[in-house]
């Protein structure tokens, strides 16, 4: 078992966790955020060969509106 700090929160996961699964299981139901695991933007296409390690940091980013 390995745990991350997702969001704030920290989350245990088995080990060889991409970070596909970790999105399944916690991540937002709409398609409009990007991710970044230790400050590190992941492009989408890269989510499911991206394995999380122990103490990693991911985090969501959903993008803002303003005027």
């Amino acid at each position: 078992m390995i745990t991350i700090q997702f969001n704030d929160e920290n989350m245990m996961l088995e080990n060889d966790y991409c970070l596909t699964t970790a999105l399944a299981m916690r991540g937002p139901k709409n398609d409009c955020y990007a991710v970044a695991i230790n400050r590190q933007f992941i492009p989408r296409s890269n989510y499911e060969n991206t394995i999380l390690n122990e103490g990693d940091v991911v985090e969501i980013i959903s993008p803002m509106q303003g005027g």
